[in-house]
Order: C-alpha cells, then sequence, then structure tokens
C-alpha cells in the first residue's frame, strides 16, 4: 500500500512537473513576463545612460553559465518588480555584452552596483555606507548578494535622487585634473562615460613633466566630456609594458572598446587597434591633442 501511494504521488509530481513545461509557452508564462518586465538585459552605455535619466540604477554583471549569476538574476527580477516606478533593474551578459562588461572592469560574477546618477561625465556610484563615489570598486557587491543588502543601498540612492542633493558638493567647483591610473579596470571603468586621452610617462622625465601641465589644461577644459589619464612606468609598469611604451611621454586617444580591444583615435580622424599607429611620441603640442580628442568625443556621440 505504501509502495502503490509512493507511486501514486511521483505520478502526481510527474504530471505537474510536465506541465509546467507545457505553460512555459502558455498564459502563465505571460503572466510571470508581466512580473518581471522590469528586469532590462543592455548591451550599451547609452541604455545605462537614459534609464539615469528618470532615477538610479542597479545593475548585475553575470553570465547565464554562472549558477551564483543565475540566482542572483533571480534576486534582481524581484527588486525590478517591487521598485519598477521608482529605479530601474539592469542586467549585463559578460558574453553577450563583453565591451560593456570590460568597461566596468568586471572580474569575478555576479558583480552589482547601484548608479546614482551621471556628474560631470562620471556615474556616481551608491555605497551600502550610504556614501557616494565615483569608484566602482568601493560600491560594488562581489558574489552572491542577499536582496535586503541590494534594496538597502537602492533606497539610499532613491533618497539621493528624490531629494536633489546636490553631490559633490565641494568637488562641483574644482578643476578637473589628470587621474593617474595602475591597472586596465581603471581605464574601463573610466571609458564607460568617454573617450580618454593618455599619457604614458616618468617622473625622472624632464618631458614627460613638461608634458602633464598641457594634459591638466585638456582634463580641465574638457570635463564632462573627455578624461585625462597618467600612466607612471615605474607604478603602472605592468600597465606601461602591455601597452608597449619605450620612449616617454607617449601620449594617445582611446575612444572606446569594441570586442575586447581598445579603439584608438588617430590624428587623421581614422579609428584604429594598432596603438602604434595612433600614439604621439615625443613631446606634444596642446593643439594636435586636443584636436583628436574632439574626434574621439565626436565618434562616441555618434555611436
Amino acid at each position: 500500500m505504501n509502495r502503490m501511494t509512493l507511486q501514486l504521488i511521483s505520478l502526481v509530481i510527474l504530471i505537474i512537473l510536465f506541465s509546467g513545461c507545457v505553460d512555459i509557452n502558455g498564459s502563465d508564462a505571460d503572466t510571470s513576463t508581466q512580473e518581471y518586465a522590469g528586469l532590462i538585459e543592455v548591451s550599451s552605455p547609452e541604455q545605462i545612460d537614459q534609464a539615469l535619466a528618470s532615477g538610479p540604477v542597479l545593475v548585475e554583471l553575470g553570465s547565464a553559465s554562472c549558477s551564483a549569476c543565475v540566482a542572483q538574476k533571480a534576486v534582481m527580477e524581484e527588486i525590478a518588480s517591487e521598485y519598477q516606478d521608482q529605479a530601474s533593474v539592469m542586467y549585463v551578459d559578460t558574453r553577450n555584452a563583453r565591451s560593456l562588461a570590460m568597461r566596468f572592469g568586471v572580474g569575478y560574477v555576479p558583480d552589482s552596483f547601484v548608479i546614482v546618477d551621471m556628474r560631470d561625465g562620471q556615474y556616481i556610484y551608491m555605497g551600502d555606507d550610504g556614501q557616494n563615489t565615483t569608484d566602482r570598486n568601493g560600491a560594488r557587491f562581489v558574489g552572491l548578494t542577499r536582496k535586503e543588502t541590494l534594496t538597502a543601498t537602492l533606497d539610499q540612492a532613491i533618497e539621493v535622487r528624490q531629494g536633489e542633493v546636490d553631490l559633490f558638493e565641494e568637488e562641483e567647483t574644482s578643476p578637473a585634473e589628470m587621474v593617474e591610473v595602475t591597472s586596465f579596470e581603471e581605464i574601463n571603468q573610466t571609458l564607460v562615460t568617454g573617450p580618454v586621452l593618455v599619457e604614458v610617462g616618468s617622473e625622472s622625465c624632464s618631458a614627460c613633466v613638461a608634458q602633464k601641465p598641457i594634459m591638466e589644461e585638456i582634463a580641465t577644459e574638457y570635463q564632462g566630456q573627455a578624461r585625462v589619464l597618467y600612466i607612471d612606468t615605474r607604478r603602472g609598469a605592468e600597465l606601461a609594458v602591455w601597452l608597449g611604451a619605450g620612449y616617454v611621454p607617449d601620449s594617445f586617444v582611446i575612444v572606446d572598446i569594441e570586442n575586447g580591444q581598445y579603439v584608438y583615435m588617430r590624428p587623421d580622424g581614422q579609428t584604429t587597434n594598432d596603438r602604434n599607429g595612433a600614439r604621439f611620441l615625443g613631446p606634444a603640442e596642446k593643439e594636435p591633442l586636443v584636436q583628436t580628442l574632439k574626434k574621439a568625443i565626436e565618434a562616441r556621440q555618434k555611436s
């Protein structure tokens, strides 16, 4: 009798499971889609920027082949449904949107974070401590993260947007500066919001020291449109070697990332994946650098 009962129960379970599979294409599936319609898969920064116009954005970087990412995505879907009129929830597949994932400098997934707004061409992230920052490394949740942690951070971002708080009030009056970087992740994160002008140099090089004030002028003049970065051949040795920097100063403009490769802007307005054809070796005058940067900005605006 017990065996027969178990067989009947097993049969009922199989029927229910089979019915569920059939209903994936039926009315029940449609209801589920509407319930979680707020979760949006994106592949370009423009989609994120558009969403930011109406409120903060919660983002997950993940992969379909990652079990933790699949579990995290279900959490994101719940949040998307609950916060439908207050914030946007977006998903970036690291395989389908490789260029966008690289811009955020993703390594381990799932990698989640909240973007409050954009200021001077930079994303402003919300840390779990309620502090705003332009450094994503200090505001991301790596690995499977609890819903409560994410919603608490998102709530703080929503309060900032609704309260019209002036983010970085002290920094707003300060001129933009050339930022020193030592990793690809820092370059990639900067590329999310626009092109970058880079100088590879050394403090022991007099020509590099002379080049630096020019770069700082450009950083101030093009604040909000592009960023200016500096790589020291000693402190950023690994990065400098990868770029093939030999003679310094060595300056160049990166327009964007496509198919996992940097796209450089040449002085003649042509883009290339070959940095050798787009770099300024030795002391460079301000005007050629500015003209090349302008072309990169125009290329990004058209894309």
